[in-house]
């Protein structure tokens, strides 16, 4: 007959034990759940920013040619003047042959000249 009690007193201790490794199970699932979520946001931060400054460095690069490109277009769609290029820049000229503006295709204060430039 004491086997009885011992065993009444150790059943609902063994289930206390029992519940007790549950939960510590599920906050250490829950923690590194966590930990993962935290991971996870902070690589996807990293590569946000990663894209967004390579974003801004291949619109700065196309801006420069875009550059280039209009003042190619500007230099060359007058159908009454003439144009020259030469390395770095392009001259229009009238009919009397003087140059009237230069459009320069590198980086200058002042893209486009204008004026009668003698020869």
């Amino acid at each position: 007959m004491n086997s009885m009690p011992c065993m009444q007193e150790r059943g609902p201790a063994r289930r206390a034990g029992v519940a007790l490794v549950i939960v510590l199970g599920m906050l250490v699932l829950i923690a590194v759940l966590i930990v993962a979520f935290l991971s996870s946001v902070s690589v996807e931060l990293r590569s946000a920013k990663s894209y967004a400054s390579e974003s801004d460095a291949r619109a700065l690069a196309d801006s420069a040619v875009n550059i280039v490109i209009s003042q190619i277009q500007d230099a060359t769609c007058t159908p009454t003047l003439a144009w020259a290029s030469q390395p770095g820049m392009i001259r229009t000229y009238d009919n009397t042959g003087d140059a009237t503006t230069a459009y320069k295709l590198y980086s200058s204060n002042q893209l486009r000249v204008d004026g009668t430039f003698k020869r």
